[in-house]
């Protein structure tokens, strides 16, 4: 063979391992490029300030060569670009074992469509690829571009071998019939085994000698749990064998990420950089292994307009997340990935209130303007005297021809699509005036209350929006008994009815928290009444509860960028929520761009989706010693310490598109200490460049808090608009630009 791949069809290997995940430069590499080879090291220094330049615009052909003088595992790589427009355009990764015969590992094109943020911010692109015993490696440019390379550092994600190689240890184990999800699961456990350095082989039931293998034997398949639910999974060590069962094929590919999980693996944020591998697999870590797990919410997502893209679908699905959507037509990025049946199928996610029909506001899709307003202007509110139509005005809830256009529309697509689970009742965004008509007021009850919403008291019209809700669920339940009516608790209909006290029990009332407070419930005064609110909607008997949250959610604004300190508040939120209000879907609108400055959060947050009951300080331990590696222990300071912080001073922080950094959270005491630990935590991550890029991350947000706060008590220009993007971007990049050159200069 030309090159010893690590092909686990053909056989499996136990390498032992001498290093950790990332391979370190210590100058015994021979490096070089078909342009500046004078200074390519810089690439592979550590030093994020030192770069690389091709010099001239880039080619076709031209690469980067690396001759590690041995041989080494590697299965990724992650490349830091000088700045935001000298980036590949397309990029090829080979590797050789004699520098002469090259194999391509992976080639990638397109950057320039991502994400404008995320290339802006980071500059970061990854590359993954099939675990490979290697000692040559080629990055070659396959796509031409007016500008030069520019390139500040390079990770290359592997670990260096003996040749005390060993075979036969372990094997996985699959049914015949095997379903897409459970063979992924297999792949999954053998790739993450791969790159601890335990390779081992893929067999489906039949003739197979167990014997021979001296480690573990892991099997993989459905069984009958009752109690277990469609996500809930068992692992158990019976012998050496390793057994992962679950009720659905989902719930096996969970029970695999826990596997992995005890064993080291952690995903904590999207693509290879979000990773954390263990130096080598440990045998005995799973000699009494016995998992039996259930998650504390049925649903559990996220819901984000733009950016989605497989590596952010793949850290959802390992992370155990089962709700993924846009709020511009849910899960379209998803309904058009061909790989979805290797994690779970389409009616999985159909199942699990993740994906409803129409879309979430979706009173104008039964109801269209342009369809029935000329003929129907009664389908219309009544506001003033007069009948208005509008794509984002209510419909008159008491017109009976309305509520039969509902239900008509809703039974010609369920018997099209029978897959379909959860039906979207819910009102238009935006219209704060409901139909002032007699019978619809008359809905409102004897004694109409009001409610404040956008600074203005308007009439809550709770009670009427539910009548219309109730008679279009009791018809569904009865032709279709599987599926749930899912409405809102939103705007002028947000606070609990006043009359109605009891919904048909297909329906799930979906409780929307924009703006408020992101505090431990009951610690402020404006957070006081959501506990009474909340508590109102879980009396009403019948209907599941729901929440649908926004402490995520920072897009386009500058705030987005800064660091979010409310990790307790989440835990305790979703701990309340679950056990005393029995909330059994939590979903939240974010930002993607919130997670590069803030990873603890997002990641706290998928895992206590999981498991509320969760052990924070062991939680947080793992996090930092994983996360930050030798810089732990400073980092894990300044996160303590904000935390608690925030927690002292009861800082306040709002659900919605415009949070800015509290003012209270620094001042003069506390910004030398927080500029100690960084300095120290960044001297202490020396040439681990993964970790470096995470802390430089941490430094941008909080170099950029401080900025605008410094701005906006001057120029109020920066204060959120949805109409500023581009200059949002902009400013954003020259702050950060101007934080590192002044506030670090040299550190990194």
């Amino acid at each position: 063979m030309i090159m010893k791949y690590v092909t686990a069809i053909v056989f499996c290997l136990f390498l032992s391992i001498v290093s950790g995940k990332e391979l370190t430069y210590n100058g015994d590499w021979s490096i070089e490029s078909n342009k500046n080879s004078a200074v390519i090291g810089n690439v592979f220094d550590g030093n994020l300030e030192t770069t690389w330049n091709s010099g001239t615009a880039q080619e076709v052909g031209d690469n980067i060569k690396i001759n590690f003088n041995k041989e080494v595992l590697v299965y990724g790589l992650v490349l830091t670009v000088a700045d935001q427009y000298s980036f590949p355009r397309a990029v090829e990764i080979s590797a050789s074992q004699d520098g002469k015969s090259w194999i391509t590992l992976t080639s990638e094109k397109n950057y320039q469509k991502e994400t404008p943020i995320r290339i802006s911010a980071w500059n970061t692109l990854n590359f993954s690829f099939k675990s490979s015993i290697i000692k040559y490696l080629k990055i070659s440019i396959t796509e031409s571009c007016g500008l030069p390379l520019k390139i500040s550092g390079c990770s290359i994600l592997g670990q260096d071998i003996s040749d005390n190689i060993k075979t036969d240890r372990s094997v996985i184990i699959i049914p015949q019939s095997a379903t897409p999800t459970i063979a992924f699961a297999a792949e999954e456990l053998q790739k993450y085994l791969g790159r601890m350095g335990y390779f081992v082989m893929i067999h489906k039931t039949g003739k197979i000698d167990t014997s021979r293998y001296s480690d573990y034997v892991f099997r993989l398949g459905t069984g009958n749990a009752p109690g277990f639910g469609t996500d809930g999974y068992t692992i158990q060590n019976t012998g050496k064998d390793i057994l992962v069962s679950g009720n659905s094929d989902m719930s096996v590919l969970y029970g695999t990420y826990t596997l992995l999980e005890r064993l080291g693996v952690r995903w904590f944020c999207p693509y290879e950089e979000g990773e954390s591998i263990p130096d080598s697999f440990l045998p005995r870590v799973l000699d009494k292994i016995d998992i039996a797990e259930t998650p504390s919410f049925l649903a559990r997502g996220f819901v984000e307009p733009y950016f989605w893209d497989t590596q952010k679908i793949m850290w959802c699905v390992r992370n155990k997340i089962n709700s993924m959507g846009t709020n511009v037509g849910w899960n379209y990025l998803f309904l058009a990935n061909p790989g979805i049946e290797k994690i779970g199928g389409k009616d999985y996610y159909y199942a699990n209130a993740g994906w409803v029909w129409p879309n979430s506001h979706s009173f104008n899709y039964f109801i269209p303007t342009s369809k029935y307003f000329k003929d129907f202007p009664e389908y219309f509110p009544l506001i003033d005297g007069k009948r208005v139509g509008g794509d984002w005005q209510q419909v008159c809830t008491s017109n009976p021809e309305v509520i039969k256009i509902f239900k008509e529309k809703i039974f010609e697509y369920l018997s099209k699509n029978p897959s379909l689970k959860v039906v979207s009742v819910m009102p238009n965004d935006g219209a704060l005036k409901w139909c002032e008509c007699e019978k619809c007021r008359k809905l409102d009850g004897p004694d109409p209350k009001e409610i404040s919403h956008c600074n203005q008291m308007c009439r809550l019209v709770t009670d009427r929006y539910l009548v219309l809700a109730r008679e279009i669920a009791e018809e569904v339940k009865q032709k279709y008994p599987n599926v749930k009516i899912q409405i809102f608790a939103y705007s002028v209909f947000k606070a609990p009815p006043v009359y109605i006290k009891e919904m048909p029990d297909n329906v799930i009332m979906q409780i929307c928290q924009y703006g408020e407070p992101a505090q431990i419930i009951g610690t402020v005064d404006e957070n006081k009444y959501m506990l009474e609110w909340m508590q109102g909607w879980a009396n009403i008997k019948g209907p599941s509860l729901s929440v649908y949250d926004y402490f995520l959610l920072r897009e386009e604004h500058p705030e987005l960028h800064t660091p979010l300190f409310f990790t307790e508040a989440l835990f305790h939120k979703l701990k309340l929520y679950r056990n005393n209000l029995n909330v059994k879907y939590y979903q939240t609108q974010f930002a993607w761009s919130t997670q590069n400055e803030n990873p603890l959060l997002f990641y706290s947050y998928v895992k206590a989706l999981w498991n509320v009951e969760i052990d924070k300080n062991k939680f947080y331990n793992d996090f930092f010693s994983k996360y930050y590696g030798k810089a732990s222990v400073p980092m894990g300071k300044y996160f303590r310490m904000m935390m608690e912080r925030v927690k002292e001073k009861n800082i306040l922080y709002v659900n919605n598109y415009n949070c800015p950094p509290p003012k209270d959270l620094y001042d003069a005491e506390i910004i030398p200490v927080i500029d100690k630990l960084f300095a120290d935590a960044n001297k202490l991550a020396d040439k681990e460049f993964i970790v470096k890029q995470r802390i430089r991350r941490d430094w941008y947000a909080y170099q950029y808090a401080k900025k605008y706060l410094n701005l906006n008590q001057k120029d109020k220009s920066l204060v959120s608009s949805k109409n500023n993007k581009g200059l949002i971007i902009k400013q954003y990049l020259f702050y950060v630009a101007d934080s590192l050159n002044s506030s670090m200069e040299g550190t990194w």
